[in-house]
């Protein structure tokens, strides 16, 4: 299966700039020195660039000359940390599925680079499944994952779909908390919910709350 990789440096959260990561397709030869906030491709079947794209990262994830988003081509891109956020994305997609990956702290600079990545991935490209794999995240304040909240309902406005993978201990408490960890299917919950007991229904905690007052 062919497949196509970039790296994506973020600049200064400061400075940051959505579309400045934003990627349509445009062929052609890569220019030396490119600016941090670009994307430049690299075909592994000729060893050379294949072309630099700036204006939707996840325009990376079909064959630009398919037209089809939902092509078996796998392709990838690489969020790498500003200097003030400790959270490095990457991103990637294969059969219509989008996997976004988050490597060290969602500190808030972090959060807020993720959240414009998530606002354009669903609301921007329009992808209904997307993954977000949170296996290597260390998680500071539980305060910024409501970014998943508004992702799992802009998602849901267009009819799709977000769910979060493999959470630490930590993190699914704190989804736990926040009502959310019906995003982390079962199979991807692994020791993280462990002694935690099953949840309850809202309707039947309401119940039981009002019985022992009773």
């Amino acid at each position: 299966m062919l497949e196509e990789e970039a790296v994506l440096t973020v600049p200064d959260h400061d400075q940051f700039d959505q579309d400045a990561w934003r990627i349509p397709a445009t062929r052609g030869a890569r220019r030396p020195g490119a600016a941090p906030g670009t994307i430049d491709s690299v075909d592994p079947d000729r060893g050379h660039p294949a072309g630099r794209y700036r204006r939707g990262a996840l325009a990376l994830a079909s064959d630009p000359g398919s037209g089809d988003p939902g092509s078996g081509r796998q392709m990838r891109a690489a969020l790498r940390p500003g200097k003030s956020s400790g959270l490095a994305i990457s991103i990637s997609r294969a059969f219509g599925t989008v996997m976004v990956s988050l490597q060290g702290s969602l500190d808030e600079p972090g959060a807020a680079d993720l959240e414009a990545v998530m606002d354009d991935l669903i609301a921007g490209q329009g992808n209904l499944d997307v993954v977000v794999d949170l296996r290597h995240m260390i998680l500071p304040d539980q305060a910024v994952l409501a970014i998943f909240e508004r992702a799992r309902d802009e998602a849901h406005r267009r009819n799709g779909r977000l769910s979060l993978q493999y959470p630490s201990r930590g993190t699914y408490q704190s989804l736990r908390a926040l009502g959310l960890t019906a995003l982390v299917p079962t199979v991807c919950r692994g020791e993280a919910e462990q002694s935690f007991p099953p949840e309850m229904p809202a309707g039947l905690q309401e119940w039981a709350t009002d019985w022992r007052q009773a």
